[in-house]
Formats: C-alpha cells, sequence, structure tokens
C-alpha cells in the first residue's frame, strides 16, 4: 500500500467541512424542541450491518422523543433492547443471533452469531421479533473494492494536523456507491461514519478519484476534529454498498450537515429499509486498510 505526503495548503473543502462538521455534530446530538420535528411512530430502533467475510451485527433500542431532554450515557442504557429475537437469512438458510454484552459498541449490547458470515453478491434479510413489533429488512452485500493509494497531507493550521485522502480507481461500466468508515488507536474497536465519506459515481466523471476520508467519532467522544494527528495510527474501512444503504447513509450526512440550517431545515426521519422499525440494515462489501498519520 503506498502512501503519499506533502505539505501543501489544506483545501477549502476541508476547511468547510470541519466547520460544518463541528457545528453540525454538536447540534444533532442536542435536544430538539421543534414541534414540526416529527415524533417517531415506533419505539424500535435498527443499527445492523453484514460485511464480506463478516459476521452481522445488530444494536436494538427504543427511539428516543426528539422533545426529550439531553440525556448521559447511563440513562440512555434504559433504551437498550435486550430481549428482543433476531434472524438473518441468506436465502437458503436462517439462523437466530446470539444477544450478548460487547463494550466495543455504545449501547454495549450486541445480536451477533458466529454461524453465519457475509458473501459477495448475496442477499441478507434481517427480521426482529419484539413484543408487539416484527420488523424486517433486506439488504445486498457488493464486490469489494479496492484503494490503490492514501494520500496524507499536512495542515495549513498545524505540522501536527493532517487530511487524509483515497485514490482508488472506478469501474465505468457499473453504477456504485462507495463509504468509508475510520477507527483510531484511542477510540476503541467500534467503526465510525467518515463525515461526506459517501460516494456516488454516477456524479463524478473521472474513473481515478480522490476521496477525503475525515475522521469519524462516536457519539460520547469529546474531540471532535476531522483532522489526524501527527503519529497516530488509525483503521479505514472502504466499502461498496447498495442503493439502499446509500439512500440512509446519505439521509444520515444531510441530516448531520444540515441540522439547525434555517435555510435548508431537516423535518424527517432518515431514510430506512426498515418495515416495521427505524434504522438500517446493510451490507458492506468491506476492505481494511491500517495507517500512521506521520510526515517523512
Amino acid at each position: 500500500m503506498r502512501s503519499t505526503y506533502e505539505k501543501i495548503p489544506c483545501l477549502r473543502a476541508v476547511r468547510l467541512a470541519a466547520a460544518v462538521l463541528a457545528a453540525a455534530l454538536s447540534c444533532f446530538f442536542a435536544a430538539c424542541d421543534d414541534a414540526s420535528f416529527p415524533v417517531p411512530s415506533t419505539p424500535l430502533v435498527v443499527d445492523g450491518w453484514i460485511d464480506a467475510g463478516g459476521a452481522p451485527v445488530v444494536l436494538l433500542s427504543k427511539s428516543i422523543s426528539p422533545t426529550e431532554s439531553m440525556q448521559d450515557s447511563s440513562a440512555l442504557m434504559a433504551k437498550v433492547v435486550s430481549y428482543a429475537r433476531v434472524f438473518v437469512s441468506d436465502g437458503s438458510r436462517r439462523v437466530e443471533l446470539d444477544g450478548r454484552r460487547d463494550d466495543r459498541y455504545f449501547p454495549p449490547y450486541v445480536y451477533t452469531t458466529d454461524e453465519m458470515l457475509g458473501e459477495a453478491g448475496k442477499t441478507y434479510r434481517l427480521e426482529v421479533d419484539y413484543p408487539g413489533i416484527k420488523a424486517w429488512a433486506e439488504t445486498s452485500v457488493p464486490a469489494p473494492a479496492a484503494i490503490d493509494s492514501f494520500v496524507v497531507r499536512v495542515s495549513e493550521r498545524t505540522d501536527s494536523l493532517f487530511t487524509l485522502s483515497a485514490c482508488f480507481t472506478d469501474d465505468p461500466s457499473t453504477r456504485d456507491y462507495y463509504k468509508f468508515f475510520t477507527m483510531t488507536s484511542d477510540q476503541g474497536q467500534a467503526w465510525n461514519s467518515s463525515f461526506l465519506g459517501l460516494v456516488d459515481d454516477s456524479v463524478i466523471p473521472s474513473q481515478e478519484l480522490e476521496v477525503p476520508v475525515a475522521r469519524g467519532w462516536g457519539l460520547l467522544e469529546k474531540y471532535r476534529q476531522p483532522l489526524f494527528r501527527k503519529g497516530e495510527r488509525l483503521r479505514v474501512k472502504f466499502c461498496t454498498i447498495d442503493k439502499v444503504s446509500y439512500d440512509y447513509w446519505k439521509s444520515y450526512d444531510d441530516i448531520a450537515a444540515l441540522a439547525r440550517n434555517a435555510f435548508f431545515p431537516v423535518s424527517e426521519n432518515t431514510a430506512s429499509n426498515l418495515h416495521g422499525a427505524l434504522g438500517s440494515w446493510c451490507g458492506y462489501g468491506a476492505v481494511f486498510y491500517d495507517i500512521t498519520i506521520d510526515s517523512q
């Protein structure tokens, strides 16, 4: 894996993304008292995915009304759903997932199994049986793509902050969607969505792509800097995704970027492929990379 290091001024887009990111997410997780924001009609929220070569992972919780006051992590734990039955099928077999505590995630309770691994080209159906609710969704796992190289550039603000970009070649004969996640050494083992790290190849004319990869962070993190620190070690998860998963993450990014913007108000839930619940069930053609941010 080739990494290129350059000392150049930080791109305007990166500066803008950093400013929007800090402002948007501070509002995104704050209490919302706007009566026009719709209250969820269902108490169940699903956050689930399956990687190519990975086990399915599903987190379940009860929804929080936007009119509720800000709550700490201990109060949010009361929203965890730990007594549902969860199944995943691939068209030939149906496996029940086991619920277990897992401190890599927040909330730290997941449903998963060692009896099924994701395979590129297959479609996976998720079913959740919760008292009074039967929810389901389907997603496909596309074939993984590969990163050709990463480019690290020194920020103009300080020599200890860096931007990161991924260079890869897009197949012009197919309609493809891509998604980036990051995980730094001080974030544990949970993947965090890279802000604006979403690509629809139909809106990019070139086959040779260079896409900024911003730091992702978890709900409870206080350090919300989209750039990377000198010497920082991180992992990048590069995924091909289907249209259903793209629509979910596109709406998620729109809310993160536009929340509380007077000119572009957000008054809808994120797009969801769940029937009978809110949230997402995504398939990822995932490839993983280890990177150290440093100068040469």
